[in-house]
């Protein structure tokens, strides 16, 4: 992989002890992953080339080859201090698997080299976002998907959120906004192919307060899971 002189957001202890975690895998990783293989449907390619980019522990990797059975799967990210955990990970699948270190805003690949790109919690922790989604795009092939899921900005700034992990606050957006990011990169976006939600683990309250009826409106949006494609 190509070096990197980049800075970004650094993740704080705690930050990365709870990304390799159970609550984590089972709570956000797995189902996030789930989820959009159901909103991708038949669009998914089989014997697809996959690129995970922001791969963080690697955990996503055997979830990525149970559900979409890829013939090459890669993954990066821009923390190197991750890196040798996502190789564990990367060795102990079946298909042919490649972890390395790259900045997802200038990606060492060529154009066009994959079919599927999973961006799972990616996007929030980027500050150019445009960049991040123009490489994207460049080096996922025509009709290829990107697998996206988001925390929302309603999440993000709550105050454990704040006080326990990292963010570029100034690039935090809504779902709306999200979806809009997307469509002006040049992707489509079918509406059959989003969904809005706002887990429990998302809320101040856990839901309580709503369940319990001290809160008459609804939650706002705090995850979102689309699927985009590269029409031409």
């Amino acid at each position: 992989m190509s070096s990197i002189k980049e800075e970004w957001v650094h993740e704080t202890q705690f930050g990365k002890w709870f990304l390799r975690t159970g609550v984590w895998v089972k709570y956000v990783l797995d189902l996030a992953i789930v989820r959009l293989c159901k909103l991708a449907g038949d669009d998914v390619k089989q014997n697809a080339r996959v690129l995970d980019v922001g791969c963080g522990f690697g955990q996503s990797l055997a979830i990525i080859e149970r559900h979409l059975k890829p013939k090459q799967l890669i993954a990066v990210d821009v923390d190197p201090q991750v890196l040798p955990a996502a190789a564990r990970c990367a060795a102990q699948l079946e298909c042919p698997a490649e972890v390395g270190r790259a900045d997802a805003k200038n990606l060492p690949f060529a154009d066009k080299s994959f079919d599927i790109i999973l961006c799972h919690q990616l996007v929030h922790h980027v500050g150019d976002q445009a960049a991040l989604l123009a490489e994207l795009r460049r080096v996922l092939c025509v009709g290829g998907l990107v697998l996206v899921s988001e925390s929302c900005e309603s999440f993000i700034r709550t105050f454990p959120v704040r006080w326990f992990f990292r963010h570029p606050m100034h690039a935090q957006k809504t779902a709306d906004q999200y979806i809009a990011l997307f469509r002006e990169a040049g992707f489509t976006v079918d509406a059959q192919q989003i969904e809005k939600d706002t887990p429990w683990w998302s809320l101040l309250d856990w839901g309580l307060f709503k369940r319990w009826g001290w809160r008459k409106s609804d939650y706002p949006t705090t995850e979102l899971y689309l699927v985009a494609k590269r029409a031409a």
